[in-house]
């Protein structure tokens, strides 16, 4: 994910079940925001009304999927807000639908834009699904398909603000 991460020109998006990468790889997205990069950021809806569909479907437990989301928002928020006068270059969202996949992908519109897809399936933890790349200037309509899922899924996420809720 680093690799990937460090080649990013201008827009990084992660989406998963708990974004539990994201703090994982902080240094690395540091780097990238400080060059210019845009960090887009989305996740299950923790209190959202699909929110334990999409945890069935994997077979997780509800609360803890719920509780590690949470946490990671919290971290991320916390990692955002070290990044002072540049933190407007991260965008959170969360998603109240079922999540069919997670998305790691690097500059979208550019020739050698790249897709990374991990498929949620039924009763296979998300950490055990499969990963399939995409890549712009070599997958195509396939490469075209999978950014306007993730652009659809996007427009239906909520943007989250990551300054302390009271």
């Amino acid at each position: 994910m680093e690799e990937l991460v460090a080649k990013a020109g201008h827009q990084i998006t992660i989406t998963g079940t708990t974004l539990a990468v994201v703090p994982e790889i902080k240094n690395s997205l540091r780097r990238r925001i400080e060059t210019g990069c845009n960090l887009r950021l989305m996740a299950p809806d923790p209190e959202g009304n699909h929110f334990d569909a999409g945890c069935c479907m994997t077979n997780s437990d509800t609360e803890t999927r719920r509780n590690v989301i949470l946490a990671n928002l919290h971290e991320i928020g916390t990692f955002v807000s070290e990044l002072g006068q540049i933190q407007d270059r991260v965008e959170v969202r969360l998603l109240n639908q079922p999540m069919p996949a997670g998305y790691t992908t690097i500059d979208l519109d550019e020739p050698a834009g790249q897709i990374i897809v991990q498929r949620y399936m039924f009763d296979v933890a998300a950490e055990d699904a499969e990963f399939l790349t995409y890549i712009a200037n070599r997958d195509g309509d396939w490469y075209v398909q999978q950014r306007e899922h993730l652009e659809k899924l996007w427009s239906k996420a909520k943007p989250y603000s990551l300054r302390p809720h009271s």
